[in-house]
């Protein structure tokens, strides 16, 4: 008999099936490289051992996810370890698979035993809201209060590796306000209500590249994920990153020239007391000093 879920188990390192991680690599690869015509960049920032987060930019219902998996496990051969929403565990038959595939509960706990396992885990700090925003809102990169995930490779002694996915937010066009339906419907905000356009069912073909950057060792120890000012900057250091990563990304794809590929990011060592600079172009949200929520570095709620 095949694995079935029992609670708790989204919450277990040990439950990936590597024949199982194989044989779905390959499906997505092949999808990914006809359909969406997929091209990745940067595999050489991806450490062959030990552990590593990968921070994202989250496309639209993140279609993109398992393509990026796919092609890091293809060019590496390592298993990119997923930090999921905590609603995807009440999915019967949809768990099964997420278990089998490496995916875990983005509880903090979780992922910093994960790490220090010698894993490498994905995650996308726009949580669920970053999944469902609207088409006029398209690659913003809303990280408030997001510092879980810093806090996260903090104690795992964990380096981050910036990724974005060029592509991932025009799959989909969400054409409604998604808290609104979710208060409107479900009478609560914890789970937005996107509604999607596509080709049908099926996703616009959009290109989807993936450029991974050089990894960002943060320079400090655990004990510095209690020391809130140097948790904010390196939040807004890796944020940085990944925003110009995205806009020269964008750049390229419309034919503009753009600047040389950034080398490895430095360490932050002096925290600063000054807060987050405003956005330098439209469609960022810089992110602003908030007390992220206790115990998870993947569930998202709106901003009131």
């Amino acid at each position: 008999m095949g694995y079935r879920y029992r609670k708790g188990d989204e919450k277990r390192v040990d439950l990936v099936d590597p024949a199982y991680v194989e044989s779905i690599a390959g499906f997505f690869l092949k999808v990914g490289r006809t359909y969406f015509r997929t091209t990745i960049q940067g595999l050489k920032y991806i450490p062959r051992k030990g552990p590593a987060l990968i921070v994202a930019n989250h496309g639209v219902l993140a279609i993109e996810s398992p393509f990026l998996m796919a092609e890091i496990w293809k060019g590496t051969r390592r298993v990119v370890r997923s930090l999921a929403d905590h609603f995807l565990w009440s999915i019967p038959l949809l768990r099964d698979r997420l278990i089998k595939a490496g995916v875990v509960d983005g509880d903090r706990d979780t992922a910093v035993r994960l790490l220090k396992s010698g894993e490498m885990a994905l995650v996308y700090p726009e949580g669920a809201k970053g999944a469902a925003k609207p088409y006029d809102r398209k690659y913003e990169l809303d990280w408030t209060g997001r510092y879980g995930f810093i806090k996260v490779a903090l104690l795992a002694n964990a380096p981050i590796i910036p990724v974005v996915i060029v592509g991932a937010d025009d799959t989909y066009w969400v054409v409604n306000d998604p808290y609104k339906w979710a208060r409107l419907i479900l009478r609560s905000e914890s789970m937005p209500l996107p509604l999607p356009i596509g080709l049908g069912l099926l996703p616009f073909p959009a290109k989807l590249s993936i450029r991974i950057g050089p990894p960002i060792r943060l320079g400090y120890g655990p004990e510095a994920a209690r020391n809130e000012r140097i948790v904010e900057k390196l939040q807004k250091q890796v944020w940085r990153t990944v925003k110009d990563m995205l806009e020269r990304g964008l750049a390229e794809r419309a034919g503009k020239a753009t600047a040389p590929e950034p080398k490895a990011a430095p360490a932050a060592r002096a925290p600063s007391p000054t807060s987050p600079s405003a956005p330098s172009r439209a469609g960022t949200a810089a992110p602003r000093r908030r007390r992220s929520p206790a115990g998870s570095c993947a569930h998202a709620r709106r901003r009131r």
